[in-house]
């Protein structure tokens, strides 16, 4: 396959990738010079456009195409930003096994952007560890219980039983968890699949966002 046809894969591919990467956990796969074909392929575009012998309908057509590529491209990039950001603070704070496998479908410059974040973390972590709640401490009560569910909420959350004391994760919009043995909350879906997986909670069931 040429170049040209890759990127114009991509661009018909865009909402697809999109709705995959916002709907299931974890990092898509993506190719690994992705945001380079996209970019390539929106230049293709509003070059066509510039075209003077190019009929208005398929102008309006182009023009509403490459519209919909940048929307659907910028709600791929939160989606990916959103797991990214969740996996640093998580692996920064509790290192774990799992983190090669969860990590292996960053693109490079998403990966650079997971390790300065996760470098970020650490170092702060590290200088502020006194002011940390380690898990010898009496730890604070969860800020979300199930009987103080956010009224609103801006990703689907899963009602979970946390099997270890873990501390704090920090999340999106401000929003902090703490989490100790035996408590029992909601968590966002992304972030309650990655401490599934390694065994420090068990989902219980879904609740619709």
């Amino acid at each position: 396959m040429s170049e040209e046809e890759k990127e114009e894969e991509i661009l018909t591919a865009i909402g697809r990738l999109s709705i995959e990467e916002s709907t299931k956990k974890g990092l898509h796969k993506l190719p690994a010079n992705f945001y380079r074909l996209v970019e390539k392929g929106e230049e293709k575009l509003i070059n066509s456009l510039k075209q003077p012998d190019i009929e208005y309908v398929v102008k309006l057509k182009e023009i509403n195409r490459l519209n919909e590529s940048k929307k659907r491209l910028r709600s791929l990039i939160d989606a990916r930003m959103k797991k990214i950001a969740i996996m640093a603070t998580l692996y920064a704070t509790h290192p774990s096994p799992n983190e090669t496998t969860n990590i292996e479908n960053l693109l490079p410059p998403e990966k650079q952007i997971y390790e300065n974040m996760k470098k970020l973390l650490y170092q702060f972590i590290e200088k502020n560890a006194s002011l940390i709640v380690t898990n010898n401490e009496e730890p604070e009560k969860s800020l979300l219980k199930i009987d103080s569910i956010p009224d609103e909420k801006t990703e689907e959350e899963i009602l979970v039983k946390v099997n270890v004391d873990i501390g704090e994760i920090s999340w999106l919009n401000n929003r902090k968890f703490y989490l100790t043995k035996e408590d029992i909350l909601y968590l966002p879906v992304t972030i309650a699949k990655l401490l599934e997986e390694d065994n420090k909670v068990t989902v219980i069931n879904k609740v619709n966002a």
